[in-house]
């Protein structure tokens, strides 16, 4: 029997500030670039009275996933956290916008809606600086059983891994997934991210989820290896599917004994990598539940994120069923 939805995605609801700003922004603001930094509300404060954001989008990685499956036409689904607030309640819009469905409890609460400032320097790369705000609150409240029961694939981001009560959402999510089978698929995040959770997505990689997408630092940061190579080795032993996507380098897709690579797509001009490998996962998800084989659903993940990049933020202006 078929499920009603295609995929549901797991993560943190977030409205996206995006601010242009040059290298010395980041430095002065001792800012790695290309990570994220959680802040609290002292410095969300303070950085509300220093930047003056060009635009204000509903984000957060999943989310954007998400959308991205819904534009190339699937049924989706999002549980996310959200205060009754003005950037709540747009947040909630946007979603309903973009044919997402998403149950908004039009509940108030102490903490904001989570806001992240998305830095972007002249080349593109983008630097964030995220307060979680009523995000990270997320709990098994919010778990809703039966779109799990109903979905195909099951996105989570592994940004989840900072609170208790998202970890226990999560492995309840992974719980009821895995009991009606439904496919599980995780999100390496960022780097400093498995740094602080590497024995959990260890443990979640070899024995829980089904798909694990990540870049090549992420991967590197994993399994302790700094050659990638050793590390396709290693994963080839697991029947798991493991995408690693590695910028100019293209994408590579590993499972079991077999290994697909396939280039990126050339951009004359990259206005902002926001949502590059969010939307990279739109379009490979896609092509995976709509059984279109590794290679090609691998294209469609490259198609998809050079068509963001070519746009500030991180979701599509025009329909991604376009690029199929």
């Amino acid at each position: 029997m078929s499920k009603k939805n295609k995929a549901l995605g797991i993560g943190n609801a977030i409205v996206d500030a995006v601010c242009k700003v040059n290298e010395n922004f980041l430095k002065s603001h001792n800012l790695q670039k290309g990570t994220m930094k959680l802040i609290n509300e002292d410095e969300l404060k303070k950085l509300q009275n220093e930047v003056k954001p060009s635009e204000f989008i509903a984000g957060g990685s999943v989310a954007n996933s998400i959308v991205g499956l819904s534009s190339f036409g699937n049924q989706v689904y999002f549980i996310g956290k959200l205060n009754n607030d003005l950037f709540g309640k747009k947040y909630f819009e946007n979603l309903r916008k973009e044919n997402v469905g998403f149950n908004f409890n039009n509940e108030t609460y102490k903490d904001s809606t989570g806001i992240c400032f998305v830095f972007i320097t002249p080349d593109g790369e983008r630097t964030m600086t995220t307060y979680l705000g009523i995000a990270n609150k997320l709990s098994e409240k919010e778990v809703n059983h039966k779109e799990i029961e109903q979905s195909e694939l099951i996105l989570i981001e592994g940004y989840l891994w900072d609170t208790p009560e998202a970890k226990n959402a999560i492995s309840k999510s992974i719980e009821i997934a895995i009991k009606n089978s439904t496919l599980v698929s995780l999100s390496l995040s960022d780097v400093f991210c498995v740094e602080r959770y590497k024995k959990e997505f260890l443990d979640l990689t070899k024995n829980k989820i089904d798909l694990l997408f990540g870049n090549e630092g992420e991967f590197k940061s994993l399994f302790e290896y700094d050659n990638i190579e050793k590390i396709i080795q290693e994963l080839s032993t697991l029947n798991k599917i493991f995408v690693i996507t590695m910028g100019e380098k293209g994408v590579t897709l590993v499972h079991k004994k077999e290994i697909v690579k396939v280039p990126s797509e050339r951009i004359e001009k990259v206005v902002d990598l926001t949502g590059a490998g969010d939307l990279f996962a739109s379009g490979f998800v896609h092509g995976f539940i709509n059984k279109m084989g590794f290679e090609k659903s691998l294209k469609l993940g490259t198609k998809s994120a050079a068509e963001i990049i070519k746009i500030l933020g991180a979701r599509p202006k025009k329909k991604l069923s376009d690029l199929i």
